[in-house]
């Protein structure tokens, strides 16, 4: 098999199977991975001679398919809610003033890719903290996925939500998954 990206798509379970299409643009990328990797083993010239630029446009645009699937693929894991809720509990026990925690986003769409990040509101009860120096006191730490966290008390969301705030109805509207809650 080697480093073949063909075989590596067909080894996907039947949910995750990629399409014919995503096939043959792999089988095409396939062909291409020996020359480049070892340019001096080619008899008589070097393999730049055989690509032309279409050829190279071409297998870009492959590696874009192919890369997109596998976001697609990843975006959302189920690995990634679960290191999520597992920090949840953990920071919840160290912090008994928290009364529930939120994911929202892109990864509670189910739409996230290699690349996003957990957004998270922690809601707790009144605090003497200022808004912007909530977040250090709740660390969510060994996620393996990097956090943007909001902390706000009940008050504030529910003074929020009266004034119709858009950033808490977006919230609302999208699809909210709780982690944690008391």
């Amino acid at each position: 098999m080697g480093h073949s990206v063909s075989a590596l798509l067909q080894q996907l379970p039947a949910p995750w199977s990629a399409d014919p299409r995503l096939l043959e643009a792999a089988r095409e990328l396939d062909r291409h991975y020996i020359p480049p990797r070892y340019p001096n083993a080619h008899p008589g010239e070097a393999p730049c001679e055989h690509y032309t630029r279409q050829t190279a446009e071409q297998a870009i645009a492959h590696t874009h398919d192919i890369l997109a699937f596998y976001e697609r693929l990843l975006a959302g894991s189920p690995e990634a809610r679960i290191r999520l809720a597992k920090a949840a509990s953990d920071l919840s026990k160290a912090h008994p003033e928290i009364e529930a925690i939120w994911l929202l986003g892109s990864l509670a769409r189910g739409d996230a890719t290699p690349s996003s990040d957990a957004d998270i509101v922690i809601v707790v009860e009144a605090r003497d903290l200022p808004f912007i120096e909530r977040p250090p006191r709740y660390p969510m730490e060994r996620c393996g996925i990097g956090v943007d966290l909001l902390v706000y008390t009940r008050a504030e969301l529910e003074h929020m939500r009266a004034e119709g705030n858009l950033f808490l109805r977006r919230v609302e509207e999208e699809r909210l998954v709780v982690l944690w809650q008391r």
